[in-house]
């Protein structure tokens, strides 16, 4: 075999050789976090929280974000009803009761400060926000939605005991340094009140079922009484309790 066909294949086992090495050795991120310019300050209040309570709890965090310098905040959005990175997001959370604020920020070049550390300013500062259950930071990597780092989950039948153990291990991990944003998203559902009839009762006053739970729709949900023209629109008159009377629970008798 001629002498430069041993030396080309020298050089051929070196390169692939090379090569391995380097794949193996090299740390791969497909999707860094380093370079993050848009993060989500979201809150969440007491399930049932009218939209509108929400929206005047989260002006607080509004004001708390103006307090970036403009060379670090870009923009920020606020949206009420729902916690979602993007439209087509799984873990996306949509009620009256939750809410979020997109911050955008300078290109990093452009700033002194990453994004962490500017997180770490805004976490400090939401500790003091009143009103809600709940508030902490999402920041957005590259690539597909992939969750929280760290997702420890709690199964059993009994919900007391679940919300118990939950509630220990979130309580453990706030204490481990360097763990933030730790969120227990078990939550019970809104409280009812069932309404049982006297049969005997409701018979003699002429009445039904299917009557008394719509008074009771009305009284809660209202319903349109009449209209009235305004200009050029026909406005509907609503009927219903006042705000406090909705709020009895020791309105049925």
């Amino acid at each position: 075999m001629p002498k430069h066909t041993w030396i080309a294949q020298f050089f051929y086992v070196l390169i692939v050789a090379a090569i391995y090495i380097g794949i193996k050795t090299t740390p791969v991120n497909l999707f860094p976090s380093k370079g993050i310019e848009i993060f989500f300050v979201r809150g969440e209040c007491e399930l049932g929280t009218p939209s509108y309570i929400l929206k005047q709890r989260m002006i607080q965090l509004e004001d708390i974000i103006k307090t970036l310098p403009n060379d670090e905040l870009k923009d920020f959005i606020t949206v009420l009803g729902k916690m979602e990175n993007e439209p087509n997001d799984p873990f996306a959370i949509r009620n009256t009761h939750v809410g979020q604020i997109a911050v955008y920020l300078t290109p990093e070049q452009a700033r002194e400060r990453d994004a962490a550390k500017i997180m770490d300013e805004i976490r400090l500062k939401i500790k003091n926000v009143q009103g809600f259950k709940r508030v902490w930071l999402d920041e957005i990597n590259t690539g597909p939605p992939q969750g929280k780092p760290v997702a420890i989950r709690v199964r059993g039948d009994e919900l007391e005991t679940l919300d118990e153990i939950a509630q220990q291990v979130e309580k453990h991990l706030r204490e481990v340094k360097g763990v933030t944003d730790v969120r227990n998203d078990f939550e019970y559902g809104k409280d009812e009140i069932v309404i049982n009839t006297k049969e005997r009762v409701v018979a003699q006053a002429n009445l039904n079922s299917a009557r008394i739970a719509r008074v009771v729709r009305t009284a809660f949900e209202g319903e349109i009484a009449t209209e009235i023209r305004k200009g050029d629109e026909d406005v509907n008159v609503i009927v219903r309790l006042n705000e406090k009377g909705r709020s009895d629970a020791n309105i049925f008798p």
